[in-house]
């Protein structure tokens, strides 16, 4: 189709419109029917079809709405739904002068969103692009593990706390982040793999040098029948280090041992202050923490040296234990202390837990030997 004749076809669309009530009285007056939404029929040149919307069922209307307005401040295009309210009967004229004003507006706003959205993308990219930079520059920057790392995506933390995603396609250089990331993973699981297969040897190794320890005891001073019952491999090994520990802790025997009486001392403390008096508590609900004590009286210094002369080469450590009730944590707490040696027997450490005096009085400071372990074995077993 030629322009010329292009400019002289016509098209018939529907045009829709709304009247305020001015508008409602003026269509009274002129004899319409004073409805708010009116509708009607125009003719529209073909040229100016960029007017025209037509849906999938090939109706065509005239675009009144959405409207686009500028911000008197801001000067940024705004868009509303509202359609506009015609105080007068609009003429055809006046239709499509609208339409060619709503026009010009969208174009305005599309426009707007467009530079916005190029400078968004441009900040993005720059943002990303140093991301990118630094993880490729730092041989020790890792991607988020899960999900895993691959060779087509990969996502990197960014600031607060958000996850940044890079994809093969993006530009150099955030498309060598996702193979990067997927190599540096690979070798961190190939080096943890390598850890838990040592750990899980030398592991192994030390279980076999415990039971080549525990045989070496029954052969050289279990009796009889134990023998008979570990080569049998029927002897519990509980029983076994249990005389294991009594074997080597022999020469502590005219020590008392470290009762397990914190319920008893519990209940002492509750009976010196009226509010808890008559309350009597189950062992379940009894909470007991162990750490080192961080002062030695005396009396507790003198029977740590006493251990290590009957019993040369243990370790001595004096234990402070709090006793509290687990449903009232303001409730009175009793403290006991108590002595534990510790004795290495191949690859065996055996530990026994004895009383130690205990004072309401705390003397100045001494050299406890302070142990690193925050629990107590009170049984004498082996570690």
């Amino acid at each position: 189709m030629t322009d010329s004749v292009m400019s002289q076809a016509s098209l018939t669309v529907s045009a829709t419109y709304w009247l305020s009530e001015a508008g409602r009285r003026s269509s009274l007056v002129t004899g319409g029917n004073g409805r708010a939404r009116q509708r009607l029929t125009i003719r529209v040149r073909a040229a100016d079809m960029e007017l025209v919307h037509v849906d999938p069922r090939g109706r065509a209307t005239l675009r009144l709405s959405p409207r686009f307005v500028q911000h008197p401040q801001t000067g940024r295009w705004q868009r509303l739904d509202d359609p506009r309210l015609f105080d007068d009967v609009p003429s055809e004229d006046e239709l499509l002068a609208e339409a060619h004003a709503v026009h010009d507006a969208r174009q305005q706003f599309e426009a707007q969103r467009a530079a916005e959205r190029a400078t968004r993308d441009a900040a993005i990219l720059a943002a990303k692009t140093a991301l990118a930079q630094q993880f490729l520059a730092d041989p020790n920057a890792r991607a988020i593990a899960y999900p895993a790392p691959n060779k087509i995506r990969a996502w990197l933390p960014g600031p607060n706390d958000r996850r940044v995603q890079f994809r093969v396609t993006d530009p150099d250089p955030l498309c060598r982040v996702p193979a990067e990331a997927r190599q540096r993973f690979e070798r961190d699981q190939e080096a943890r793999r390598t850890i838990k297969q040592q750990r899980r040897t030398e592991q192994e190794r030390h279980e076999e040098a415990k039971r080549a320890t525990l045989a070496a005891w029954v052969h050289a001073h279990g009796t009889e029948e134990q023998r008979r019952r570990f080569a049998a491999g029927l002897l519990p090994i509980d029983d076994l280090r249990e005389a294991i520990t009594a074997h080597f802790f022999a020469p502590l025997d005219a020590f008392p041992v470290y009762a397990l009486d914190g319920l008893e001392r519990l209940h002492a403390r509750f009976r010196e202050d009226p509010r808890y008096a008559d309350i009597r508590i189950a062992p379940e609900e009894l909470s007991v923490s162990s750490h080192a004590a961080g002062q030695a009286t005396a009396a507790q210094w003198q029977r740590m040296a006493e251990l290590r002369a009957a019993l040369p080469g243990a370790n001595v450590y004096l234990r402070k234990h709090t006793i509290a009730w687990k449903a009232d944590p303001g409730a009175p707490t009793a403290h006991t202390y108590s002595l534990l040696v510790t004795l290495k027997f191949g690859a065996l450490t055996l530990r026994r837990a004895y009383a130690a005096p205990s004072t309401r009085e705390t003397a100045p400071a001494l050299d406890t030997h302070e142990c690193q372990d925050d629990t107590t074995s009170h049984a004498a077993s082996p570690a």
